[in-house]
């Protein structure tokens, strides 16, 4: 006697595969809202930080965000600071700082021309200092070469917009950087090339 098998109906197989879709369906969107859910800490930085500037809790915050963060500073340590210019928003890599201490010196240039558009944070620059009118003396000089840039502040009185500069120099310029701001001298910041120019 022979046995014959019954072929599914059509009308079992489309609720079948629809229950399969769904079923297919909330387990994706379960998965996927269990590993969205999970935050992990990192670092962010508040403000532009600049090579060589330390990193501290005026510049740095720790945040919560919902994605891997190997490779991303997940806390701040005392005694780091940035080996390469890192932008306001930012997180913060592991690979983008170090303990080492930078040698330079920070000083501030008041009252100069508006030139936020030429500067910002991290650029290189080296620092001019040339002789008022009523001054005698030669021309422009270069009193120190390759400062950082780490702050850059527009202020506006009126019809006088000036700006303060806040730059690290290499201490073997700090005397002549000093003579020249106690001779009122004009100080002018000239980018200066980089191995990025080159």
């Amino acid at each position: 006697m022979d046995i014959k098998l019954q072929k599914p109906s059509r009308k079992l197989i489309l609720p079948a595969i629809s229950v399969l879709a769904i079923i297919v369906s909330a387990l994706i969107v379960v998965l996927d809202h269990q590993g969205g859910s999970q935050l992990h800490k990192v670092l962010v930085a508040k403000s532009d930080i600049a090579i060589g500037q330390a990193l501290d809790d005026s510049n740095t915050s720790i945040e919560s965000k919902a994605f891997d963060p190997s490779g991303y500073l997940s806390k701040l340590t005392n005694g780091i600071t940035a080996t390469q210019t890192i932008l306001k928003g930012q997180l913060i890599p592991s690979q983008s700082v170090a303990r080492s201490v930078d040698p330079r010196t920070p000083i501030r240039f008041n009252g100069l021309q508006t030139i936020s558009d030429q500067l910002s944070v991290g650029d290189h620059v080296d620092v001019w200092a040339t002789p008022n009118d009523r001054q005698s003396g030669g021309g422009a000089e270069v009193v120190a070469f390759d400062a950082i840039v780490t702050k850059v502040v527009n202020t506006s009185n009126m019809a006088l917009n000036q700006t303060s500069v806040e730059v690290r120099i290499p201490t073997e310029y700090l005397v002549g950087v000093l003579e020249a701001k106690a001779n009122s001298l004009a100080i002018e910041l000239v980018l200066s090339e980089t191995l990025d120019d080159q």
